[in-house]
This record gives C-alpha cells, structure tokens and sequence, in this order.
C-alpha cells in the first residue's frame, strides 16, 4: 500500500538563495523561455492585425468604388448627403489606419504599447462615426457591413494581445524586477542614510564636548587676576560715576533756589540772554562754559533788580532767593570745578586700564564661540531626529519579502534573496 501514500504525497516546492544583484539574471534565465514563446504568439498577433488592415484598405477601396443599387427614387438631396458622408466615413477610417504604429520589433513591453494606443485611437473612431455609419450604410449597406465585422475582428485580434499577456502573469515579472530595483536603492539609500546619522552623531559628541571645553575656559577665565582686576575697575567706575552725577546733582540744588528769579530775570536783562538760558536750563554746563564767571555779575544785578522791585517774588520766595545769592560765591564754584576735574581724571584712568584689559574681548569671544555651537548642537540634534524618521520609513524586510512572493508565483521556487 506504500504506493498509494507516494502517489497522494504533495511535492515539496524548491527551495533556492540567491544574491541581490544576481536575482534579475536569475529571474530572466527562469522566464526567458516562456517570454519568448509569449513574444512569439504576440508577433503572430500582430501579424493578423495586419492582414486585418490590408482588408479594410481593399474594403475602403470597394466602399470608394461602389455604385448605388439602391431600388427605387433616391432624392438629390439625400443623395448628396450620403454620398457626402461617404467621403468623411472614408477619410476617418483611412486616418485610423494611418495613425497605427506597427512595431518593428515584438516583444510583450512594444506589444502593450501598441495595444494601448490602438486601442484609444479604435475607441475615437467608432465614437466619432456613428452617425455617418448609419447614414452611408443608407446606400452602401453591403460595403459598410463589410467594413463594420471587420472592424469587430479587428478589435477582437487586438484584445488578445492583453488577454496573452495577463494570461501568462507578465505583469508579475515587471513587478519583481520593480522591487529588485526599489529593494537595491532602500538598501543603498538605508546604507547612506545610516552613514549620515553616525557622522552627526559623531559631530554632535564633538559639539558637546567642544562647548563644555569653552564653559570650563569661561569659569577659569571669570577666576583669572585680569578679570577680577576688571570687576575691580568696573566697580571703581561705577562708584567714580556716582561720585560725578552726586556734585553736579549738589550744584543743581545750589541754584535751584534762584531759578524761578533767574527766569524773570532773563526776560527785562538787555545784555547776557544766552548764559542766562543756559543757567536756567543746566547749571553744570553753564558753569563750564561761563569762563569769566559771568553769573556773579548776573547775580548783581538781578539782585539789585529784585530790591528795586523790578523783579516781583512773594516774600519767603525773596528772601531765600537773595540769601542763596549771597551764598553762592566763586570758592563754591571753584571748589566744584576742582573736584569735578579731579573725578573726570580719575574717571579717565580708569577708562584707560579698562581698555587695556584683555578679558573682555577673550571672553566675548568664548561666548561668541559658546553661542555658535549651541546653535550647531540644536540643529544637529533637529537633523538627527528628522533622518532617523526617515531612515525607520524604509521598510526593506517588507520589500523583500513581496519580492520573494512574486518570484514564487512567477517561478513556483521558494527564494531567499541575500544581500
């Protein structure tokens, strides 16, 4: 009974490997016979579609040729319009055979070419003379019916060229050698674009390191005696500064209490209008450019303006008016001037070892170089991120795996395609 089990025992399907780049040669020498037996009764085909069109040639030549027979009175008008369409039927069909691109050469790629544009330039024709169909077919019955089957052959020669085709899976062929090109360029592309993430990696490391480099230089920087020298500086400045703005804030008070005289002043004094503005408005620039201390001859006479009642204050307004006036005196002034030239040249020194310091310009330039690659480390890690999406959307188990199942419909061999 051991022969029955042999004869119900299902054969196991071949198993094979083979290597990427040799798969579509492999494929070919699996296909090459049953392509060329297809590409052979392609040609066949074609070479009925010809001698399909030789007929219609001869039958448009009969159609062309033929004389009425029609039984009976035919009107002119009627006449003339048949025989009009006639022409036009004729012209349209002589078109369409005209526009037919025979290949030179068959294989099953030229013949569905030609399929397809046969079959477009078949559909225009028969929508496009429908109706002088019908009208020529009026007087020419036997000619046009002629035409009409083999029109209908025609179509039916050239709906085997499709039908040979799909019959025989080609299009499992194309698709295989579709995924063997697209499953080599996701393996080169994954290759380059893993390549392209290690390298920033790589960069991003040595960005990381090279700005921590520049922040312990920074901290080391901000301990060094020129920089604490500065600070030092900075701190005396900022304190000469104040030292400055508070004597010439003194001096403002000093003549604040006059101001209000001074305005009234300004306007009956026929000589000194401007160093009077010039009081009124700022009193430490006035002082500096009054050289010849013009405002204790102001002050006379203003004074003596106010006794003589030229000048009208309320009493308590007089009264502190005259008694700054006699306060302020040149060793006031003076003695201001002196200890603003004393600030300004300590102000100045400073200035000057500020400007000898180098560290400002030292630690400008780590920050400036902290800033660059901060940014650098940003947009590095945006890249890596926006590449490692990329790269995980390249799927080539997936491809392999419908490669292999195509090449086993096709071959009806188990492949393992490595690479």
């Amino acid at each position: 009974m051991g022969w029955i089990k042999k004869l119900f025992k299902k054969k196991e399907i071949e198993k094979q490997t083979i290597k990427l780049d040799e798969s579509e040669a492999w494929l070919d020498s699996k296909t090459l016979q049953a392509i060329d037996s297809l590409n052979s009764e392609l040609a066949g085909i074609i070479s009925g579609l010809k001698q399909t069109v030789n007929t219609l040639k001869s039958q448009i030549n009969a159609l062309e040729n033929a004389e009425i027979t029609h039984k009976g009175h035919i009107e002119n008008k009627v006449r003339a319009v048949v025989l009009g369409h006639r022409k036009n039927y004729i012209r349209l069909l002589s078109h369409f055979i005209d526009s037919l691109n025979f290949p030179d050469e068959v294989n099953y790629r030229t013949a569905m070419g030609f399929y397809s544009s046969t079959l477009a330039a078949l559909n225009k024709f028969s929508t496009g003379t429908i109706k002088t169909f019908y009208t020529v077919q009026h007087l020419f019955h036997k000619e046009v019916n002629d035409i009409a089957k083999t029109i209908k052959q025609f179509d039916k020669t050239l709906n085997e060229i499709k039908s040979k085709i799909e019959k025989n899976n080609i299009h499992l062929i194309d698709t295989a050698k579709s995924k063997i090109k697209l499953l080599g360029n996701e393996i080169k592309e994954k290759e380059e674009i893993t390549k392209t993430i290690e390298e920033k990696k790589k960069k991003l490391i040595s960005s990381k390191e090279s700005r921590l480099d520049y922040a312990g230089r920074l901290e080391k920087m901000k301990k060094s005696r020129e920089y604490l020298d500065l600070k030092q500086l900075n701190e005396d400045k900022a304190k000469i500064e104040d030292e400055l703005n508070s004597i010439e804030t003194g001096l403002v008070q000093m003549f604040s209490p006059v101001e209000h005289a001074l305005k009234k002043y300004h306007k009956i004094a026929l000589e000194d209008e401007d160093i009077i503005g010039k009081y009124i408005e700022n009193p430490v620039e006035a002082l500096l450019s009054d050289e010849d201390l013009r405002i204790f001859s102001i002050f006379h006479k203003m004074k003596s303006s106010i006794l003589s009642g030229s000048i009208e204050l309320k009493d308590r307004k007089k009264e502190k008016t005259l008694e700054t006036i006699d306060k302020i005196d040149k060793d006031k002034l003076d003695a201001f001037l002196d200890a603003r030239k004393s600030i300004l040249e300590k102000k100045e020194q400073i200035k000057t070892q500020i400007s000898k310091n180098t560290s400002p310009a030292s630690i400008k330039e780590i920050e400036y170089k902290t800033e660059h690659v901060t940014s650098l480390i940003k947009k590095l890690k945006s890249d890596i991120e926006e590449t490692e999406k990329n790269l995980s959307r390249i799927d080539i188990e997936k491809t392999k795996s419908e490669l292999e199942e195509n090449l086993k419909k096709i071959t009806n061999i188990e492949v393992n395609v490595v690479f």
